[in-house]
C-alpha cells in the first residue's frame, strides 16, 4: 500500500495524454527499430528506478496496440513468487492469446518443457517430497542414490532437449501467425525485472533466451542495470564480467533520456498530489512558499539545481518532503532551510549534525558540500539564490561570517550597493533573524530552528519503521 498512487493513467485512445516527461518521441524513434530488424530482438530500456521507467513501458504498449501490434505485458516482480518463471511467463502467454486453437499444441509442449524444469530443481523437488511426508530428503540422500540421479539426468538428456526444439516450434507457430495477420512481429514487455529476487530475475533472463527467443518475436526488457547487474553478482560472484554476461541475452540496449530536473520534480510533485496537500494550508501573513505550491516547487526546484540532485535522488527528497507536510499541514514547514537539511541529510548525516549541534563554520561546510558539487559556493552567493547561504549562516549562528560581510560591504560605494548579492544576503540574513515574513506573535529564533530539525528528521522514523 502506497502514500500516493503510483499508476499514472495511460489513455488508451491517446497514451501520451498525461505524459509529463514527454516520452512520445522515444516511444516512436525506439519502434521504428522493429522495421529494420529481423522480427526478433531482445531490447532492454535501462534507466534507473523511479525514473518514469513502467510508465514509459505502459505507454509504449498502449501505443503499440493502437498501431496494430499483439503485446504481452509482463511484470516479473508480480510473479517473483513462483519458484519456476518459466510456468509465470508461459501462463501469461496463454491469457494474453486466449485461443484454445492457437495455445493447445504450445500448452502440451510448454507442460513437458516445465516439468523437466521442476524436475531439475533439488529446491522444488525437496519442498515437495516434504509437503507430502514431512521428511527432508536432502538428509536422507545417499551416494549411489545420488549417482543414480545424475544417471537419470544424463538419460533424459536428449528427452528433455527434444522438449525444449518442439516448444521453441509451437512458440514459433503462434507469432508467426500473429505476423501474417498484420506483418507486425509480437512484442513481449518484461517490466521490474530489476525488483526481483537475484535468482529469480536470472533465470527468467536465462528462460527468455533458452525457450522464448524465437523469430517474429521481439522482447523489451525494462530494467535497472546497476540493480540486475548486483543480482548476477550475487548469484555468479563478484568477479562476474557483467557486460559479457548480459550481451549473451541482451541484443541491444537502450537508456531512457534524462529528464531535466524541472520536468522530473512538476512530474514528482504531480505523482504525490502535492497540489492537493497545498489547498489544505490555509495559512495567512507569511512566505508564500508555506502555503501556495508554485511558490513551494520554485524553492524545491532552485536547491535542486543547486546541490546537483541526480532524478534518484529528487524522487527521496520529494518523498520525504510530501510525509513532512502531511505530518504539519497546520504547522509552519520553512521550505528554504528544511529543504536543504533534508538534501545533506541524506548526503551525510555526520554533517548534518554538525550543523544540528553548530559544529561547523559556513565556511567549513561548503568545503565539505563541494565535495559532492563544485559550484555550491557559486550557487550560494548569487543574488537570486543567496537567500540560502543567509539561512545556513543563521543556523550556525555564524557571526564571523556575518561580521566578514558587513566588512566588504562598508568597502562598497553606497549608491553600487543595490543589488549586490552581499547587501541582499545580509537583508535576508537580518530579516530572518528578525522573524520577518512568518506570522510568529512571539519569535524564538532558537525554538524555531529545533522544529525545522525535528521535521528534518521526521522521516528517519518511518524509514525505520520500514526496516531500511
Amino acid at each position: 500500500m502506497g502514500m500516493f498512487n503510483n499508476n499514472l493513467e495511460i489513455d488508451m485512445l491517446n497514451p501520451f495524454k498525461n505524459d509529463k516527461l514527454q516520452r512520445d518521441e522515444e516511444v516512436r524513434n525506439l519502434t521504428a527499430l522493429f522495421e529494420i530488424l529481423d522480427n526478433q530482438m531482445v531490447l532492454a530500456i535501462n534507466s534507473q528506478w523511479g525514473t518514469g521507467k513502467t510508465t514509459f513501458l505502459k505507454m509504449w504498449n498502449q501505443y503499440l496496440i493502437n498501431e496494430g501490434y499483439k503485446t504481452i505485458f509482463f511484470n516479473a516482480w508480480e510473479n517473483d513468487y513462483v519458484e519456476e518463471p518459466f510456468i509465470a511467463f508461459v501462463d501469461e502467454i496463454r491469457e494474453s492469446i486466449n485461443d484454445d486453437n492457437k495455445i493447445k499444441g504450445f500448452m502440451e509442449k510448454a507442460k513437458d518443457v516445465g516439468l523437466a524444469l521442476v524436475k531439475q530443481s533439488p529446491k522444488i523437488v525437496s519442498k515437495a517430497v516434504k509437503n507430502k511426508t514431512g521428511i527432508d530428503s536432502e538428509e536422507f540422500i545417499s551416494d549411489d542414490e545420488l549417482s543414480k540421479i545424475v544417471s537419470d539426468k544424463i538419460d533424459n538428456y536428449n528427452k528433455n532437449k527434444k522438449s525444449v526444439v518442439e516448444f521453441r516450434k509451437e512458440l514459433e507457430k503462434i507469432a508467426l501467425k500473429e505476423f501474417e495477420k498484420n506483418k507486425k512481429p509480437m512484442i513481449i514487455f518484461v517490466d521490474e525485472l530489476d525488483r526481483c529476487r537475484p535468482n529469480y530475475a536470472i533465470n527468467l533472463l536465462e528462460r527468455i533466451k533458452h525457450f522464448f527467443n524465437v523469430q517474429n518475436i521481439v522482447f523489451i526488457l525494462g530494467i535497472d542495470k546497476e540493480a540486475v547487474s548486483n543480482s548476477i553478482r550475487v548469484i555468479y560472484g563478484e568477479q562476474t564480467d557483467i557486460n559479457g554476461y548480459l550481451t549473451r541475452f541482451i541484443d541491444l540496449e537502450y537508456r531512457l533520456k534524462r529528464s531535466s530536473n524541472e520536468q522530473y520534480i512538476n512530474y514528482m510533485l504531480s505523482k504525490c498530489n502535492f497540489i492537493e496537500v497545498f489547498e489544505s494550508r490555509n495559512f495567512r501573513d507569511t512566505f508564500s512558499a508555506e502555503y501556495q505550491y508554485y511558490d513551494f516547487s520554485r524553492v524545491l526546484m532552485q536547491v535542486v539545481i543547486g546541490f546537483n540532485l541526480s532524478l534518484r535522488d529528487i524522487e527521496k527528497i520529494v518523498v520525504e518532503l510530501y510525509m513532512i507536510l502531511k505530518a504539519n499541514i497546520r504547522n509552519y514547514i520553512y521550505p528554504y532551510p528544511l529543504i536543504m537539511l533534508c538534501i545533506i541529510k541524506k548526503r551525510n548525516r555526520d554533517l548534518y549534525n554538525k550543523i544540528k549541534y553548530k559544529q561547523i563554520t559556513y565556511n567549513e561546510l561548503i568545503l565539505k558540500l563541494k565535495q559532492h558539487n563544485e559550484n555550491i559556493q557559486e550557487w550560494l552567493e548569487e543574488s537570486e539564490t543567496c537567500v540560502f547561504k543567509a539561512y545556513l549562516i543563521w543556523l550556525l549562528n555564524d557571526s564571523i561570517e556575518i561580521d566578514r560581510i558587513k566588512e566588504k560591504i562598508e568597502t562598497i560605494e553606497v549608491n553600487k550597493r543595490y543589488g549586490d548579492k552581499d547587501v541582499i544576503c545580509l537583508e535576508n540574513y537580518e530579516s530572518i533573524v528578525s522573524g520577518k515574513g512568518y506570522s510568529w506573535v512571539r519569535y524564538d529564533g532558537i525554538r524555531v530552528k529545533e522544529k525545522i530539525f525535528a521535521m528534518a528528521e521526521l522521516y528517519d522514523n518511518f524509514t525505520l519503521i520500514n526496516g531500511e
